[in-house]
């Protein structure tokens, strides 16, 4: 038997290596999903069969990686030292270790459970934060990932290619990895691991092949595969019926059948229920996945179903965050909801999920179903708005948005996309059904190129409409290019409120120089571009110029510019055709210019808000007059006060609002005092 000397010295040596696999783990954990990334990143639709030999040797090194995390196996060279031996029984038979895995861990904590037994000492509180903060590293971070590697090959062989018709990977434990592409019956690519232990490898030492991993495109290029027709569909013919053509008796076979199979599906058959005459009787086709589902999961699934909103076309609307999952992992949720649809034979038109929490993998699995689930190819609109993911894990589903060809409405906003530029360019590209799209606050500054170079494509051969890029930093070149296009588009909306420009020299970035401006809906709320000189000019001009504009929203908290804003409010006076005129804040405006507006140029005008000083208020109340204001039915009057006594109350104002124009339906009044 050990002496407590013995006891001790082995304690503090098992202490001393957990903290060291912990740290070790720790450190390999973001690696570990940048990796992963990058695997998930180059795994696409129509790859060649080489494109494939080069992922799967990416991915063989993926899984070398999660191996030595999980279990501290060294499987290629290395220039490391390693002071701690195996603690597990899990490494293959003379490999190289580390003793740094989290099954050492583990074996660690289970045996330092035992030497403090041994002992007769309480285990100190420091070490079972330390075994509880390993714990929770594994369930919480290293597991996920470890299911997204999985994600990753059942993907794989899943793809679908022009260039080969399957794709195989054969796993045998993690050390017997083939990769099988055939076409047809002949194997184009045949491919295992090269490195099985320390001994074998041919690495670099200390290689990191997922750096800068590239596909290489091949140097001849492949040949499609050429599709067959599609077969003449045949009518199924029924043999029963056939056989009692020819008066064979199969009667009493069906009913055994039946039997047969209801007995299969757990189903209770009363002999003395009254049945239907044989001759119309419905067969019973029992199916594989009913057998496989259990009860508890069939309630689950319909209870979810019952979520669903069905539409007039007969599709339905799936309400994400509203679904009822029971006690469905995070990481099943994806499978879950499709499977409901399946069960109840619809289509996915629109998808809401927004202002949620998502995991690694939920993200990697709704990828995965956008691109492999029948019910959600034709999905039209997309609401995921807020979703609480690290940045990077937008690359997949973004991608995946690219591939629906029914897609109209997607808002994407209040999410980190600026590293997604190419994925955002894919989507205008390929998505000419697209409508709307919503980016507001989506952090666009390094994805301002590939937006440009997607709306160019997309305006010249898409349907788009409608585009926001609310609360966002754009640069003044952006928009100086942004608006160059949109003179060639035809859009409904354009959304920039509290958009913040970063403009550093104008004659490097250019001047606002568009003279046509063919959208409908302008809103610049509290926009940088308000107080742009060259841009409200520019508007001004494009008032002028075959002008389609219904609504203008150009609240300030600033003044424009005095003869860029008369400019404007001289061409929408002779324009005359608003609904709507917004310019809360702004007190810049001349009397004279108000009234050629108001006499001339808001007789079409349903909805007006402006704001004045306390000097001119009494003026511009009495420059509103009824016939100038036929169909005027909103008001927002602000006033800017200096807080004078005997000032007018909001109430009084009102008052006269609605004795002046007595067609007024909603009359909104604020007295204020702007803050220096």
């Amino acid at each position: 038997m050990a002496s407590k000397d013995d006891l001790i010295a082995r304690k503090n040596d098992r202490e001393e290596q957990l903290k060291q696999v912990y740290a070790t783990i720790e450190a390999y954990a973001p690696t570990y999903e940048v990796v992963i990334e990058t695997l998930e990143r180059h795994l696409q639709s129509n790859m060649t069969p080489d494109g494939v030999g080069q992922w799967f040797d990416l991915y063989v090194r993926v899984v070398d990686l999660a191996v030595e995390i999980r279990r501290g196996e060294i499987r290629h060279q290395t220039q490391r030292k390693f002071k701690y031996r195996s603690r597990t029984k899990t490494c293959h038979t003379n490999a190289t270790t580390n003793g740094l895995g989290i099954d050492d861990g583990n074996a660690l904590i289970n045996e330092l459970d035992k030497l403090y037994r041994q002992l007769k000492k309480r285990k100190p509180m420091q070490l079972d934060t330390l075994e509880s903060q390993l714990d929770i590293l594994d369930r919480d971070t290293i597991g996920p990932l470890d299911k997204r590697i999985s994600e990753c090959k059942k993907r794989m062989e899943n793809s679908k290619s022009v260039y080969y018709t399957a794709c195989s990977l054969t796993v045998h434990g993690d050390l017997h990895v083939e990769l099988i592409v055939r076409q047809g019956n002949s194997i184009v690519v045949q491919k295992r691991r090269r490195c099985e232990n320390l001994e074998s490898c041919t690495c670099p030492i200390d290689a990191e092949p997922w750096k800068n991993f590239q596909i290489k495109p091949p140097a001849k290029a492949p040949q499609a595969i050429q599709m067959p027709k599609e077969a003449t569909n045949v009518p199924d013919v029924n043999l029963n019926d056939l056989k009692k053509s020819f008066g064979i008796d199969v009667e009493e076979r069906e009913r055994n059948l039946e039997a047969f199979q209801k007995e299969l599906q757990g189903v209770v058959i009363d002999e003395t229920e009254e049945s239907e005459p044989n001759t119309k009787r419905v067969r019973v086709s029992a199916s594989v996945n009913e057998l496989k589902i259990d009860e508890a999961q069939t309630a689950l699934l319909r209870a979810i179903a019952s979520t669903f909103k069905r539409t007039a076309n007969g599709m339905c609307q799936l309400l994400y965050n509203i679904l009822p999952w029971g006690d469905t992992p995070s990481y099943e949720k994806m499978d879950v909801a499709t499977r409901a649809i399946d069960l109840m034979s619809l289509r996915v038109e629109t998808w809401n999920m927004h202002d949620l929490a998502m995991s690694p993998v939920e993200m990697t699995t709704f990828a995965s179903v956008l691109t492999e689930k029948e019910c959600l190819r034709r999905l039209a609109n997309f609401n995921l708005r807020g979703i609480r993911v690290k940045p990077t894990l937008w690359a997949l589903p973004l991608n995946a948005f690219a591939t629906l060809p029914a897609l109209q409405h997607l808002d994407i906003s209040y999410n980190t996309l600026e590293s997604h530029g190419p994925a955002l360019e894919a989507i205008f590209k390929k998505c000419l059904s697209l409508k709307t799209i919503n980016l507001d606050s989506s952090r666009l500054k390094d994805a301002e190129t590939n937006l440009l170079q997607g709306l160019a494509e997309n305006f010249g051969q898409g349907q788009l409409k409608r585009i926001s890029l609310a609360d966002n930093i754009l640069s003044r070149a952006f928009l100086v290019k942004f608006f160059r296009l949109v003179a060639g588009a035809d859009l409904d909306t354009i959304n920039l409120r509290y958009v913040t420009t970063t403009a550093l020299h104008e004659e490097e970035e250019g001047n606002y120089d568009f003279e046509k401006l063919p959208v409908r809906h302008l809103h610049l709320d509290y926009s940088g571009l308000a107080n742009d000189n060259t841009f409200v000019l520019s508007l001004a001009k494009s008032v002028g110029n075959s002008c389609e504009l219904l609504s203008l929203d150009m609240s300030s908290q600033s003044n424009p510019h005095e003869s860029g804003l008369s400019e404007l409010i001289n061409k929408l006076a002779a324009y005359g055709e608003l609904r709507r005129l917004s310019m809360r804040g702004v007190i810049s405006m001349n009397s004279i210019v108000w009234d050629t507006l108001v006499q001339q140029g808001l007789r079409k005008c349903v909805t007006l808000e402006f704001t004045t000083l306390e000097t001119t208020a009494e003026k511009y109340v009495d420059s509103l007059q009824p016939d100038n204001l036929p169909v005027l039915r909103d008001i927002h009057f602000s006033i800017e006060t200096s807080s004078s006594p005997g000032f007018p109350s909001t109430e009084e104002w009102r008052s006269r609002l609605a004795s002046r124009l007595p067609a007024l339906s909603n009359i909104d009044v604020v007295v204020f005092t702007r803050k220096s």
